[in-house]
């Protein structure tokens, strides 16, 4: 008896041996059957060098505007949103919705702050009603000089901006390049602010249309996607707006003339709402912010090369009388505007303040407000 409980010990030791060199021949792997181990697996690289941790659930984000997939601007947002995407380690994905289907500019706010959308490229000027501290990025005239300028000009603008829209429970990302703007439509070429007397001119906010009324001209704002049927029923005689447009939209077809200046277009934007950026992990903000980074100067490089000189040629070849104002003429325009921006002094924030300062360094307008 006391033989045969020996030999059963030693078979049972003999089990427990075997099973200890089988679990020891696994590997650490997962068990068998499939189950997913106790301990979290070791966080891995994303591949565009980003850190995607097994807690982050992919996210879809939309951008809504009015462009087409074609336009230029469109383009070069998907761009932006596979950098995205790469640096996320696919856990960001930004979603174009294209030609208003979603929103506007003109509505671009409110889209963003009640998350039919969540990413913004916002329009100042329709943007002042909430925040009004835009109003000096909207002012015809607001920026003088050339590409390196503008690249510094945002650069200073970032810190302030930022600042501003948190206030508001948004996320300031980036600075967008606008372009030039243009006077077009019937009657008379534009040359002068005296041109402008005896004619209803289309603006997109109320800062543009106080620069029209100082022109001599009378104002009304009207939505980008009504300006065709405006011009061509003559509802409207001429229209200031960004130079693409002319083309993009085929104002060219309802105009005789085109005047083009050098005054910028109200400044853009991209931006969030910062509910929806605080619900992002770390890794996931990072890759937007790398997404967007620089894109001011490769907007600007871009559409300067493809818009530009091209889309002159094809506004002059449908019969449309342009001319084009040097900095000197185009200032004719900007000079009596100075007051719009001293008005915006008096109860400005300390924010606002701070970009009406930068606006003024860039002008070369003295400064006397601190």
């Amino acid at each position: 008896m006391k033989k045969r409980s020996q030999g059963m010990l030693c078979l049972a030791l003999a089990l427990v041996l075997c099973a200890a060199l089988l679990a020891g021949c696994s590997g650490g792997g997962a068990p068998a059957g499939g189950q997913q181990s106790s301990a979290p697996p070791a966080q891995q690289d994303a591949p565009g060098g980003g850190a995607a941790t097994p807690a982050e659930e992919p996210v879809t984000l939309i951008m809504g505007h009015a462009f087409s997939s074609t336009n230029n601007k469109a383009v070069i947002w998907q761009e932006v949103a596979d950098e995205i995407y790469e640096s996320s380690g696919g856990t960001v994905i930004l979603e174009q919705a294209y030609d208003a289907t979603l929103c506007d500019d003109s509505n671009m706010m409110d889209s963003v702050v009640n998350n039919i959308t969540q990413v913004g490229p916002g329009v100042y000027t329709y943007m002042t009603g909430v925040i009004p501290e835009l109003s000096a990025l909207c002012i015809p005239g607001y920026f003088a000089g050339d590409e390196e300028e503008w690249l510094q000009f945002c650069e200073e603008l970032q810190e302030p901006l930022e600042a501003l829209f948190a206030k508001h429970n948004l996320k300031f990302l980036a600075s967008d390049y606008t372009a030039f703007s243009c006077l077009f439509g019937n009657g008379k070429q534009v040359l002068t602010p005296a041109d402008c007397s005896g004619l209803l001119i289309r603006t997109s906010g109320n800062n543009q249309s106080d620069a029209v009324k100082i022109w001599g001209g009378a104002s009304t704002v009207i939505g980008i996607g009504d300006l065709a049927t405006a011009l061509d029923r003559g509802t409207v005689d001429y229209a200031f707006s960004a130079y693409a447009l002319v083309k993009e939209f085929g104002f060219y077809e309802m105009i005789d003339y085109c005047t083009y200046t050098s005054m910028y277009d109200p400044a853009h934007c991209f931006f969030m709402s910062m509910d929806v950026w605080n619900s992002l992990s770390e890794n996931q903000q990072q890759a937007i912010l790398k997404g967007f980074d620089g894109i001011e100067k490769k907007t600007y490089e871009r559409l300067v090369e493809l818009e530009y000189e091209p889309y002159k040629e094809i506004v002059a070849g449908s019969g449309v009388t342009i001319a084009e104002l040097n900095d000197e003429e185009t200032g004719a325009f900007t000079e009596p505007l100075k007051p719009l921006f001293d008005n915006l002094i008096a109860g400005n924030s300390k924010e606002g303040l701070a970009i009406l300062k930068i606006v003024y360094k860039y002008n070369g307008w003295e400064w006397t407000a601190d």
